[in-house]
């Protein structure tokens, strides 16, 4: 296959967005930040943690967050083509997974601890995870179905009584 620039495309951005499914950050390929200045903005943002039922009845947790990515059309000489053409948007649930899930957890193979799926247009974290955990999922050796539990709520702020103020 032949390099062709007018067939490729260039990477823009990417975003992330909080747990009310509102805009949190977005980083420019033409700015990009070191690696450890990336993490720290990816574990700012706010996150959505649900539980479920591994195939074997373990409950996990699974901690999201939503990224966006986007492309555009033509590189090099070729960028004009963009004007011509949408961009590629894609947006994504990121999952990261308390313990090994999956068939081959504790082998040598090892259970996945994290991936992302692909987001249907207008959904948030809580229907597309429950969507993953209606599908069924394939490992190495066989197909295996996880079970939705519901949605840890973060634990409310608590007031220290000495600080209060009366009234």
């Amino acid at each position: 296959m032949f390099f062709l620039p007018w067939r490729n495309s260039r990477f823009i951005r990417e975003s992330l967005y909080d747990s009310k499914g509102e805009h949190f950050h977005t980083e420019y390929e033409s700015a990009r930040n070191s690696w450890s200045a990336r993490s720290a903005v990816r574990d700012a943002c706010p996150k959505v943690r649900f539980e479920f039922d591994d195939f074997d009845q373990q409950r996990i947790v699974a901690t999201t967050h939503i990224e966006e990515r986007e492309w555009r059309f033509g590189t090099g000489l070729f960028r004009w083509l963009s004007w011509f053409r949408r961009p590629l948007v894609s947006r994504t649930l990121a999952l990261e997974f308390s313990s090994e899930v999956g068939p081959e957890k504790g082998s040598w193979k090892g259970g996945t601890t994290g991936h992302s799926i692909e987001m249907l247009p207008g959904e948030l974290h809580e229907a597309a995870f429950k969507r993953y955990c209606e599908q069924e999922h394939r490992s190495k050796y066989r197909r295996f179905r996880i079970s939705y539990v519901g949605r840890i709520e973060p634990p409310a702020p608590s007031i220290d009584p000495q600080c209060a103020v009366a009234s």
